[in-house]
């Protein structure tokens, strides 16, 4: 049975990403394929010719994220960069598996803007707590977030500009 408290939680926390809610406009998908694009080509670069030294993944479910009710929260990050080589055979990543990633890079649109920038009620709380190093919210054409782009490093459990 579901407690009151948990459901008023639940109804104050933005929604899990799905395929349908993540997708947004054409300029949003272009954004983040080429900042993945870019990442490991960086990435690929610094390789030499060894293994990967971090790889970025784009709107694949991380699976372990939750709420503050411990509820299970379900994230498509836009960008997520992991400090290491992922299987790129897989559908999923896990926390327990594969570690936080160390940047979660989110491109700002109208339908998900409120829930990526909160960082007490929203995904910067969820990914604090997974431990994600680094979140960035970015705003490529400036129509949303005035200086383009607002970015966040992990101190003692809680993300600080």
């Amino acid at each position: 049975m579901v407690s009151t408290s948990t459901r008023n939680v639940a109804a104050l926390w933005p929604p899990d990403d799905t395929e349908e809610s993540i997708l947004g406009i054409n300029r949003h998908q272009f954004d983040i394929g080429s900042l993945r694009l870019g990442i490991n080509e960086l990435a690929d670069a610094a390789a030499s010719g060894g293994p990967l030294p971090w790889e970025a993944i784009s709107q694949m479910v991380v699976l372990g994220c939750i709420r503050p009710n411990g509820s299970a929260y379900t994230v498509y990050p836009d960008i997520a960069v992991f400090a290491h080589a992922l299987d790129s055979r897989r559908g999923s990543y896990s926390l327990a598996e594969d570690g936080a990633p160390v940047l979660v890079v989110e491109v700002a649109s109208p339908a998900t803007l409120q829930a990526d920038l909160d960082l007490v009620n929203g995904k910067g709380w969820t990914y604090a707590q997974a431990g994600v190093a680094e979140y960035l919210v970015l705003d490529p054409g400036e129509e949303m977030i005035p200086e383009a782009a607002r970015g966040w490093r992990l101190a003692a459990g809680v993300y600080r500009p």
